[in-house]
């Protein structure tokens, strides 16, 4: 027997179920795009580290052709001077020290190449990492469906409520017949 009480009871447990799952899907949702943000943010940084790693690179490059072009310059220059007015250990000495210029000045343009290189890689680290953070937390937030369990107990308890509701409307109606 179909009574309105099991009716509304039947209503209420459909109800409960369809407004958890439809409230899950909306936030599952959000939850995907916000993953995706955070996928596609993650991936503009690495392209930007790389694309400064490559701009670090080609100066780097840039300058120590420079640098060499330069030594060369000074080095005939200093060749040309010295096999005009000394000659000897001095003007060795004095060629010797000009290439010794040219070398720590390259060195030193390689080096800063390679901290720079090394801060980028720690950057791209840090954005890994706080991207990494931010997909736990994201994940962390969602919200959790009732397990079987719950919703068992939620829907015997609205059965037993309308199965006591029935009782004492039935228990009424003999009292009124009475």
């Amino acid at each position: 027997m179909c009574t309105p009480t099991y009716t509304k009871a039947g209503l209420s447990m459909a109800s409960n179920v369809l407004s958890l799952g439809s409230a899950s899907s909306a936030a599952q949702r959000q939850m995907d795009a916000q993953r995706k943000q955070t996928v596609y943010s993650l991936n503009r940084s690495f392209q930007n580290y790389e694309i400064e790693r490559q701009d670090a690179y080609d100066e780097t490059v840039n300058a120590i052709m420079k640098a060499r072009h330069n030594a060369l310059s000074l080095g005939s220059a200093v060749k040309a001077s010295t096999a005009e007015t000394t000659g000897g250990r001095s003007a060795n000495m004095i060629i010797r020290n000009t290439e010794g210029d040219t070398a720590r000045a390259v060195s030193a343009l390689q080096e800063n190449y390679k901290s720079k290189s090394s801060e980028i890689d720690l950057n791209k680290e840090t954005a890994y990492i706080n991207a990494e953070e931010s997909l736990k937390a994201i994940n962390n937030s969602a919200p959790k469906m009732p397990s079987a369990f719950a919703s068992a107990v939620s829907a015997a308890g609205i059965t037993l409520d309308a199965i006591t509701q029935q009782q004492e409307i039935d228990l009424k109606k003999k009292e009124a017949k009475r």
